[in-house]
């Protein structure tokens, strides 16, 4: 086990997808007509030091690591 790192793995039986960095995410569509998204997965890739995702028998999972003391 890696002692200097947390490991959450997420899992869950929706449709399978690629979640993929969409980006800096345009702050200034946040209005009505704005399409939902966009701002989540920008978050994960900002905030965690490797994201991985897989699908199988058991369901979609996607791994987030972030490293303990990592600026």
């Amino acid at each position: 086990r890696d002692l200097d790192q947390v490991e959450v793995t997420l899992t869950d039986f929706g449709h399978p997808f690629e979640p993929y960095d969409p980006g800096i995410p345009d702050a200034d569509t946040l209005r009505e007509d704005r399409t939902p998204g966009g701002f989540g997965l920008h978050f994960i890739y900002q905030t965690m030091d490797d994201v991985s995702y897989r699908t199988d028998e058991d369901g979609n999972h996607m791994v987030l690591v972030k490293k303990l003391g990592a600026a």
